[in-house]
């Protein structure tokens, strides 16, 4: 990989393996860089897209449909009163290489899982806080 990462979302799609944002030692030190793994060509090694995450955050929930993966929620907002937690949700089209805003989340929070299942991302649990305050929320976003 380019760069270290952690608490970034991952996906698979087609014969493709991403890697989107996620920080670097801190919770502060957030990047909005998209790391692209093709299996078909891996003499190739990682390439890094053209596009970067419109809002760069770590401890991001990712769901994938279709070519499409969400990008939720997160930490390391410093905005007054975000308690350190992102409510934003992000697509990024696989095939354009594009980024997209949809409507924020209904419970702001970072550190969770995803999945999709019948058009449908799933996502139980997460923080409310920046490093922890864990919920029991199961929330379904549905695109």
């Amino acid at each position: 990989i380019p760069e270290g990462r952690d608490h970034a979302g991952v996906s698979i799609v087609g014969s493709k393996f991403y890697v989107l944002g996620g920080r670097l030692r801190g919770q502060h030190n957030v990047k909005d860089t998209v790391f692209i793994l093709d299996f078909k060509n891996l003499h190739k090694g990682w390439t890094t897209s053209k596009t970067i995450m419109p809002t760069p955050r770590g401890g991001v929930v990712s769901g994938t449909i279709g070519c499409e993966v969400y990008i939720m929620g997160g930490e390391g907002n410093t905005a007054a009163g975000a308690e350190g937690v992102f409510d934003d949700v992000e697509v990024f089209d696989t095939k354009a290489e594009a980024w997209r805003k949809l409507d924020a989340m209904r419970l702001p929070r970072h550190g969770g899982s995803a999945v999709a299942v019948n058009g449908g991302i799933y996502l139980p649990g997460g923080g409310t806080r920046l490093g922890g305050s864990p919920v029991d929320v199961l929330d379904v976003y549905w695109p």
